[in-house]
């Protein structure tokens, strides 16, 4: 079943990747500033960078079910075309996803460059009070398995005054992350995963990615703004 879930999502990801007019390993090779400009062409769709990070996070998703694909890259990279779209709660849901992968591989450096670097910023950038109780939550656990104790409880007594009106699902979570802090400062936390020399160094926080602007259509008649040298309806209007 993932296995079909998987090839039908990897060709929609191919079929946007030719909208775009770039290759499917081009788009995993990106580095953390390049999505924006790949895309930034005159036919450029919002709805086609949404649903582009939609595919991509799918493909995310199937691949911390089957383990047939290392989800971290797929679920930056729809980070990335989520905030090209707008998408702001997408954006920090994957992103809190994508922590979460890093601590189960014990990549504790990693996970707390993503939230840090990436997460938490865009939050209180973009105003977003009721995804603030579910970030630091995590954020608190992340610094408790870094063998942070005393800031992961600092983090989580600060949070005190907002969890009395949280939804109870919220309550429930935070209270069980609440423990899960005291039992690692219990037991220990794990060692970070070794990593190597050229993995250690995170890359710096890029400028937030430009969010994408309603365009008007490229004309049939008009040349594909691919550049191929064809008109629009004989290239990628066809």
């Amino acid at each position: 079943m993932y296995r079909v879930a998987e090839e039908l999502v990897s060709g929609v990801i191919g079929e946007y990747c030719e909208v775009f007019c770039i290759s499917p390993a081009q788009v995993i090779g990106l580095k953390q500033a390049e999505p924006w400009k790949a895309i930034d062409k005159p036919s450029l769709d919002i709805d086609d960078a949404k649903h582009f990070a939609d595919a991509l996070d799918l493909l995310t998703m199937i691949g911390r079910k089957t383990g047939r694909r290392a989800p971290l890259t797929t679920g930056i990279r729809a980070m990335q075309f989520y905030e090209i779209a707008g998408a702001v709660d997408s954006y920090v849901r994957v992103g809190l996803d994508v922590a979460d992968d890093h601590v189960n591989i014990n990549d504790l450096l990693g996970a707390r460059h993503m939230m840090e670097a990436f997460v938490l910023p865009f939050i209180q950038r973009h105003s977003m009070v009721g995804r603030m109780l579910d970030a630091r939550g995590l954020y608190a656990v992340i610094l408790a398995y870094s063998g942070e104790f005393n800031e992961a409880e600092l983090q989580m007594q600060q949070l005190e005054p907002l969890i009395k009106g949280a939804p109870p699902q919220m309550q429930t979570q935070l209270a069980g992350q609440e423990r899960l802090i005291a039992e690692i400062r219990l037991k220990g936390h794990p060692p970070q995963r070794r990593l190597r020399e050229d993995a250690i160094s995170r890359p710096s926080v890029a400028q937030p990615a430009p969010i994408a602007r309603e365009r008007a259509k490229v004309g049939r008649n008009e040349s594909c703004p691919c550049n191929s040298g064809l008109k629009f309806k004989k290239c990628h209007g066809a």
